[in-house]
């Protein structure tokens, strides 16, 4: 990497994932690019690394250098480089960075030894590299067409260099008159990069090869008289040049000069690259109208360049007009862009429906077949692939798939001998007929449905990390973790299948919402129930004989817990399942030769999920018998680091139980997705996992590169964000030339000025709102006032030994409007002094008079209290506390906020706020005004702190405070804290009983208990009718019941026994027609709710869009409604 600072390549190779041979190059100057591609060249060819990376960056951060480069004349006086033109006199600099992927033919290296001066040129070491280098690419100098020539716009450089190269290139390869040599410098463009302006030329040289053309030289007015141009046939370019192309026997070819003014020459020769089939776009054919679904992969680097770039891919498949595929879009936005951390998937069938869902990710409108997610560490260690037992089936679940996907269709067509000669029913007729209820089939169509969507998953994202089954899920997760073959698990599917038609009608089983563990208590009285299935930290399945799962499901329902039965007539995962125990391992004997697992292969069937016990005949045995443990196998996989869950089922039945557990075990981010649902079309379903999975973080294989895929170059790639660096200078005023100190500093001390003669010290400083020394805001009714910590800190700062003593804050110190600040301390004293800046500069002030009139005023303004913001962003983690005393656990920067250079003020504030809460008994607003030590052992801090704060003993109203690390060790103390109340009383200035608080809006709290309807019923008008299919689909997974109303007098107030009435009012262009419309009609539908008999079970809810301007209106009316009638 070429770079005019050593310390440029290291701070680039700190983003680089990967480790190797790296090398930064600084000798060379203005030849440091093509002196790195020449060494990552050679580095290739000898062998030393297959890839390499070569660019140059420069970038101008001080005026030094340009003030020597112009004292030396190299400068030229606009700054403007004139490359080849006659009143060429010196460069201009510029900054800039490149890094390129190209095939080098030749370059060489070469010093030009003894000059007669650093910055003169010598003509021979020019020819020698120049030859070194076609020598190298075993070309001719007749073949090229181009040449990217240094061209440093001197009256020395351009002449020396130009005749050099007509030796080799123009006069000297014996080409003719009419066929010259187009010689050019990118110079002009964009400036002299210095350090990169060798990578910048050979980027210029590649693209006059791939378009075949040179544009015309800027800043070129009249050849440069000293260059012989007729004689030396090479022509820089007036006007746009075609170049002729030779065709593959003679490509088009360029030469590269670039030369550093330490004496380091080099060369490069590049040739036209011609696109092999492998590399080359592979357009799709034009999509029918039942084209298959895709999936379009969308990613930005920060959240808000979402509406960009969805609207700009949106705005160009409308221009497209059908001449690209779907798939050929999905494939190039999946494999063919970098994927960033915010993550966005659409799922599509269509142009139009990809469109509209565009439109929707633009303006922010939510779409069933849209994914938003950011990725995060959570999705490091994989995805979990979870097989559900039987209770997901539904008539048409594989028909789509098995005319869609090929996999699926053979993993069917694999299945189907096995199952006719086991079962003795074809399941391709099943498949299209609709599944019957009869528990064998059940069971051999589920297995078939676990298999055929782990093929289509598979070959969308990818294998999973680990696999997991729940019940008859365990026989295809053997199968994907590589224990059993699907043949020799087809066997224990299919031969169980068919001992259980013996015990068909001899058993029930209920999914219960309590604990397993009340629930065993509860069953232990009830001989011939028992639990089945440990599904979640809330529920539980009970299985048994047809009385006892009816009676104490009844006896519950009585008890108002929520009891719902399971289609099952067998007492699965019971003891009564031990009488085809001995019949299975007769069936199963020596079928089955179980294998190591390939992958992650955990049991819901064995105490330990993580055993390795083979999967023989004993455990499916043991999986027959025994509960499913799918709440300590969940929580297992959570503690080994999994945050990523996919439910393999035609129908999810246990993701909600994934949930509850994920979110009882950690408080990370997670997902737990379905793969399919009922009467839903099952490939977009499917897709739509891979993109959760993707939009999450995990790895996923539609994002692999396929060469064979096809892709077009025309599909929008990146939108780029353009942020402008440079600051418009204006002259400084007066203010802002004063003095000033270091806001991140988090004090006042600004210029520092010893006083002659004396053993004073005095600190100046202009305080205003642009500059205040802390990150937050410290408001006392509208004034900006300092906080005590700042000047606590200003102190300690300013002094040696870090310690003071009878420490008076008189009067707050005002931010705005801006005022001068004095800070003089001797070896006794130390005080602080301010003024407006718009006061006279005779600085005759009376210090005891200001103070007095501005505490009068002060407190005859402060009639009623309140703190809304924060100087700091200090928080209390945790606290204990008594009636004198209190220990708090206090994070400094919870949020890592920017605006201070270390913590320790941060931690003070923290500490005079809580110490002010130690007589929260007597609540007043409290500021610190005295105290009478204070000790810092040492000025720097931790973020993670403990504040002790007790009562003063010699004073009724100090407090004394000790500031430690986490370790115990004591960083500062404070004695005898004392506070003012400020609300009007007549209170003294030590004063401590007034307590500090703050009026604020504090944030919603999750209750206790949820609340929990039988049913949810949407109010909507025709406008956001669409957007109810999301919440349905959602709420239908949770087994509760939705409806649609358009108008109130509909909604089914008294058909329910807990009714949820979701209102999502008007959306449309205008605002006071939004407003208007959404007001009416929540007002309408609480009216009605209010007439109802039924109200007391009826909850009303309005869903807003933050960003609708017209819903604002709701926020104001669902207080009053809240205040006026709270039980709705």
């Amino acid at each position: 990497m070429g770079v005019n600072c050593d310390d440029y390549a290291k701070l680039v190779l700190e983003d680089l994932p990967d480790v190797g041979a790296h090398m930064g190059v600084g000798t060379a100057y203005c030849g440091i690019p093509s002196l790195a591609v020449h060494h990552a060249r050679q580095a290739i060819r000898a062998g030393e690394t297959d890839l390499a990376i070569a660019g140059g960056v420069n970038a101008l951060l001080g005026p030094g250098l340009t003030r020597v480069l112009d004292e030396a004349g190299a400068i030229s006086a606009d700054g403007k480089c004139r490359s080849f033109d006659d009143s060429a006199s010196g460069y201009g600099r510029g900054e800039g960075a490149g890094v390129m992927l190209a095939v080098l033919k030749g370059s060489a290296v070469a010093s030009d030894g003894k000059t007669f001066g650093i910055m003169a040129p010598n003509a021979q070491a020019q020819l020698l590299v120049a030859q070194k280098a076609l020598k190298e690419a075993k070309m001719t100098s007749d073949s090229i067409s181009y040449i990217e020539a240094h061209a440093t716009s001197t009256s020395l450089g351009d002449p020396t260099e130009t005749s050099t190269l007509a030796e080799v290139y123009g006069v000297g390869s014996g080409r003719h008159p009419p066929d010259p040599c187009y010689i050019g410098s990118i110079k002009p463009n964009i400036g002299r990069l210095e350090a990169g302006a060798g990578v910048i030329g050979l980027i210029k040289a590649v693209l006059v090869l791939r378009h075949g053309r040179v544009l015309p030289q800027v800043n070129l007015q009249m050849f440069n008289s000293r260059i012989r141009w007729k004689e030396s046939l090479l022509r820089p370019a007036r006007e746009l040049v075609t170049l002729s192309n030779g065709g593959p026997s003679r490509p088009l070819r360029a030469a590269i000069a670039s030369y550093g003014y330490s004496g380091t020459v080099s060369h490069a020769i590049i040739e036209a690259f011609e696109e092999r089939s492998l590399f080359a776009e592979r357009l799709g054919q034009i999509p029918d109208s039942d084209a298959a679904p895709v999936l379009l992969l969308l990613s930005v680097p920060q959240a808000n360049r979402i509406s960009t770039t969805a609207g700009g891919l949106s705005q160009w498949l409308r221009g497209n007009d059908g001449a690209l595929s779907l798939a050929t879009v999905a494939s190039t936005l999946s494999q063919r862009r970098a994927h960033h951390r915010f993550r966005h998937a659409i799922v599509a069938d269509s142009v139009a429906n990809a469109i509209a869902a565009l439109d929707d990710l633009t303006k922010g409108v939510p779409n069933r077949w849209v994914i938003n997610d950011r990725i995060g560490t959570e999705a490091a260690k994989g995805t979990v692939w979870v097989f559900s037992g039987c209770g997901a089936q539904w008539p048409d679940m594989g028909r789509e798939l098995f005319h869609s996907s090929p996999v699926f269709g053979e993993a069917v067509r694999n299945l189907e001998p096995i199952i006719q000669a086991e079962l003795g029913f074809s399941e391709i007729e099943t498949l299209h007929a609709g599944c019957p209820d009869r528990t064998d089939v059940i069971q051999a169509m589920t297995f078939l449905m676990h298999l055929g969507i782990a093929a289509v998953l598979e070959a969308e994202s990818g294998p999973p990390t680990a696999v997991v089954g729940h019940s008859l899920g365990e026989a295809a997760a053997a199968v994907i973790s590589g224990a059993l073959t699907w043949h020799e698990a087809a066997l224990v599917v299919c031969r169980r299948a068919r001992l259980y038609r013996e015990l068909i009608g001899q058993g029930a089983m209920a999914l219960v919402r309590l604990p397993s563990s009340e629930v065993r208590a509860r069953i232990a009285t009830h001989p011939g129930a028992f639990i089945a299935i440990e599904a979640s930290p809330t529920t539980c399945v009970v299985s048994g004989t047809v009385d006892a799962v009816h009676k104490v499901s009844e006896q519950w329902r009585e008890e108002g817990i929520e009891v719902r039965a399971v289609a099952t007539d067998v007492p699965f995962h019971t003891p009564l399942l031990e009488k085809p125990a001995a019949p299975l391992r007769d069936a199963l004997k020596g079928e089955l030769h179980p294998q190591v697992p390939h992958r992650a292969l955990y049991s819901t069937s064995l105490l330990d999920p993580r055993s390795e016990a083979p999967r023989d005949v004993q455990y499916w045995v043991i999986n027959m018998v025994l509960p499913v443990l799918l709440q300590s196998t969940v929580a297992s996989l959570v503690d080994d680091g999994f945050r990523a869950f996919v439910e393999v089922a035609s129908h999810p039945i246990i993701t909600h139980s994934i949930a509850e557990t994920i979110s009882e075990q950690t408080t990370d981010r997670f997902i737990a997705i379905p793969t399919m649902m009922r009467k839903q079309q099952a490939r977009r379903s499917i897709l739509a996992a891979v993109g959760r999975l993707h939009c999450f973080g995990c790895a996923v294989k539609s994002t692999d590169l396929d060469p064979t895929a096809p892709w077009s170059s025309s599909v929008p790639g990146t939108t780029w964000h353009h942020q402008p660096f440079y600051r418009a200078v204006s002259r400084m005023t007066d203010a802002q030339l004063a003095p000033t100190h270091k806001p991140t500093a988090n004090n006042l001390l600004g210029t520092r000025t010893a006083l002659w003669g004396t053993d004073e010290v005095l600190y100046q400083t202009r305080l205003e709102e642009d500059n205040r020394p802390f990150p937050g805001r410290h408001p006392l009714h509208g004034s900006e006032i300092i906080p005590a910590a700042v000047l606590l800190n200003t102190f300690l700062r300013a002094l040696s030994p870090r310690s003071v003593e009878e420490v008076s804050l008189q009067v707050p110190v005002v931010v705005s409007p801006a005022r001068k600040i004095q800070i003089r301390h001797n070896t006794r004293n130390i005080t602080i002094k301010s003024r407006l800046s718009t006061s006279n500069e005779d600085g005759s002030g009376d210090r005891e008079k200001i103070a007095a009139e501005t505490v009068e005023q002060l407190f005859d303004y402060l009639t009623s209290v309140g703190v809304s913001a924060m100087g700091f962003p200090w928080r209390v983690a945790h606290h204990v506390a008594s009636e004198n005393e209190m220990l708090a656990k206090v994070d400094a920067n919870p949020d890592s906020l920017a605006g201070m250079d270390d913590l320790l003020t941060s931690v003070m504030d923290a500490a005079t706020s809580i110490a002010s809460s130690l007589w929260h008994r007597e609540p007043r607003l409290r500021i610190p005004t005295a105290v009478r030590r204070v000790v810092a052992v040492d000025m720097t801090t931790q973020q993670i702190v403990y504040i002790h704060c007790a009562k003063a003993q010699s004073s009724v109203d100090e407090a004394d405070v000790i500031i430690s690390s986490e370790d115990g060790t004591v960083l500062m103390e404070f004695q005898g804290m004392a506070f003012a109340g400020v609300e009007g009383e007549s209170l003294s200035r030590k004063n401590t009983s007034g307590l500090v608080h703050q009026i604020s809006w504090p944030p919603a709290t999750l209750v206790e208990e949820p609340l929990e309807f039988s049913h949810i019923a949407f109010l909507v008008r025709d406008a956001t009718k669409t957007h109810v299919e999301s919440y349905q689909g959602q709420l239908e997974s949770r087994c509760i019941s939705t409806s649609v109303h358009q108008h109130a007098s509909d909604l089914p107030l008294t058909t329910h026994s807990s009714l949820a009435v979701v209102y999502l009012p008007q959306v449309t262009d205008q605002i006071f027609e939004t407003a208007t419309l959404s007001y009416n009609g929540l007002v309408s539908a609480a009216q009605i709710i209010l007439s109802s008999s039924n109200k007391p079970t009826v909850r009303l809810f309005a869903l807003t869009c933050e960003t609708n301007l017209g819903h604002s209106a709701l926020t104001g009316l669902g207080r009053i409604l809240h205040t006026e009638h709270p039980e709705i």
